[in-house]
C-alpha cells in the first residue's frame, strides 16, 4: 500500500493498494491498524490459497522507489505475485531455515504480467501509467532530473522509459540479472552518468542457479514457481555505466 502521512503530526490521511490486496481488507487509518481478511488466515497443516501479495513483498524486497516533485508521480517496481500457503509446526535448529510454513507463490489470475515499473499519482491515488514486465521487478528505480526513470529486470534488461508517460525510450541487454539500485554521478568532465551493477541475487538469486529444481513448485520458498521460464543466471556479476547524451 501507498501511505500518505501528514508531515506535521504523523497522522495517516490515506492507505491505498497498488496491487491486488486480499490478505487485508483495508487500514483503519486513526490506528494504522491492518484490518485482516480472515477468510485468508493460516492455519497449522491447512493450505490456504491465493494470498495477495507473496512474500516477499509487492515491491521486491528491499527494491527502492523514486519520487519526482515535477509530476507528483511515484515510481515504484512493483511485484504482482499471490501464494498458496500451508503453515507448518517446526523446531528451531540453528543453521537451517525457520520458515515455519510450505509456499507456493505464482502469478495472480494465472497471467504472465508477474511485474511492472507503476507510475502512482500521490494527488490522484491511482496508477497514472504502469509499463508491464512478465516477470517481477527486484531493481531499484532511479530519476533524473531530466525526466527518465531507470529500472532493471531479472532477464537482463536495463531500461529507460519517460517520467511522464512510461514510453520506453532505451534498453541494453546486461550479462545477468539487474536487481541492484541504478546511480547517478558526474565526472570532472561535466557529464552525466548512470551506473548499474548485474548479478542475479536477492529472492530470485537461488531459483537461477542450475542446482535448484524449478519442478518442485515449493523450492527456494516458493520463489521458484513464481519466475519459471527464467534461464540460469550466471555466476558473476558486471557493472555497467552509460553516459548520457
Amino acid at each position: 500500500m501507498v501511505y500518505l502521512l501528514d508531515r506535521s503530526s504523523g497522522q495517516i490521511l490515506s492507505a491505498q493498494a497498488f496491487v491486488d490486496v486480499n490478505a487485508t481488507e483495508g487500514v483503519d487509518l486513526p490506528s494504522g491498524a491492518l484490518r485482516r481478511n480472515r477468510a485468508k488466515a493460516t492455519h497449522v497443516s491447512s493450505t490456504t490459497r491465493d494470498v495477495c501479495p507473496a512474500w516477499p513483498g509487492a515491491t521486491g524486497g528491499t527494491a527502492q522507489a523514486a519520487y519526482a516533485p515535477r509530476t507528483g508521480l511515484l515510481y515504484l517496481p512493483v511485484n504482482r505475485l499471490c501464494m498458496d500457503i500451508e503453515a507448518r509446526a517446526v523446531s528451531f535448529m540453528p543453521g537451517t531455515p525457520y520458515i515455519g510454513a510450505n509456499l507456493r507463490i505464482k502469478a495472480p489470475h494465472d497471467n504472465n504480467r508477474r511485474g511492472a515499473l507503476l507510475a502512482w499519482s500521490v494527488v490522484a491515488g491511482k496508477p497514472a501509467w504502469q509499463a508491464d514486465e512478465s516477470l517481477p521487478i527486484e531493481s531499484g528505480v532511479l530519476l533524473t532530473a531530466g525526466g527518465v526513470v531507470f529500472y532493471g529486470t531479472l532477464d537482463g534488461w536495463f531500461k529507460a522509459v519517460d517520467a511522464r508517460s512510461g514510453k520506453l525510450l532505451w534498453q541494453f541487454h546486461a550479462a545477468s540479472a539487474i536487481v541492484g539500485q541504478p546511480i547517478s554521478f558526474q565526472r570532472k568532465d561535466g557529464r552525466q552518468y548512470i551506473a548499474v551493477l548485474a548479478g542475479m541475487g536477492g529472492a530470485a538469486g537461488a531459483v537461477a542457479q542450475e542446482e535448484i529444481d524449478i519442478r518442485d513448485a515449493t523450492a527456494a520458498r516458493g520463489y521458484a514457481n513464481a519466475i519459471h521460464g527464467l534461464r540460469p543466471a550466471a555466476n558473476h556479476g558486471m557493472l555497467y555505466i552509460f553516459s548520457l547524451p
